[in-house]
């Protein structure tokens, strides 16, 4: 059999035992616990939460679950092509239509943020396979000002029907985080 080179075979162990040590990213595991399996903490719904990361195409993102903890958001933005876009999902409402993963029918509708009375219209697609609604082009300087000063964050559904609710507690912190990230 074959032996590496020694230098081969240090290298591997040093990049095994330095991979290891990363923790892994925060991330929503359970309702209202932001973190990983073996550290996490509990998180009011309508706290936004702001996450860093090495990928120059979403350096940061910011994130919230909604009132009673139905419907997490995630909100991003590209540095380099000043794009953004949204990830909405552990929503099990009636307001969006959902079809089965099985169906493979691609939905969209038009969702309304409403923020303190001001309405945002935005197209989310559903995936049915992820359970995940998403859109692009959601974040302007319009709406990320009103987003900073808000006390809340409403979606409803094209007829007007609630589909979640948001506090915006750290709202501004998460704004300015965008904001020093894409330049909006």
């Amino acid at each position: 059999m074959p032996s590496l080179p020694k230098r081969l075979v240090a290298l591997a162990a040093a990049i095994g035992c330095s991979l290891s040590a990363l923790p892994a990213a925060a991330q929503w595991i359970a309702s209202g616990r932001w973190g990983t399996e073996t550290n996490w903490r509990y998180v009011v719904p309508g706290t936004w939460l702001i996450q860093r990361s090495d990928d120059p195409a979403q350096p940061v993102s910011i994130h919230a679950e909604g009132d009673n903890h139905v419907g997490r958001i995630e909100l991003w933005c590209n540095p380099e092509t000043r794009g953004s876009a949204l990830r909405f999902g552990a929503y099990r409402g009636d307001a969006l239509h959902q079809p089965a993963a099985f169906e493979q029918e691609k939905t969209s509708e038009t969702v309304a943020f409403v923020i303190d009375g001001t309405r945002f219209e935005r197209l989310f697609e559903y995936d049915a396979a992820a359970r995940i609604w998403t859109a692009t082009d959601v974040l302007d300087a319009d709406f990320l000002n009103a987003f900073s000063w808000a006390s809340r964050m409403d979606l409803v559904n094209a007829a007007g029907e609630p589909i979640t609710g948001y506090r915006m507690n750290g709202s501004s912190a998460a704004r300015e985080a965008l904001r020093r990230s894409c330049q909006f």
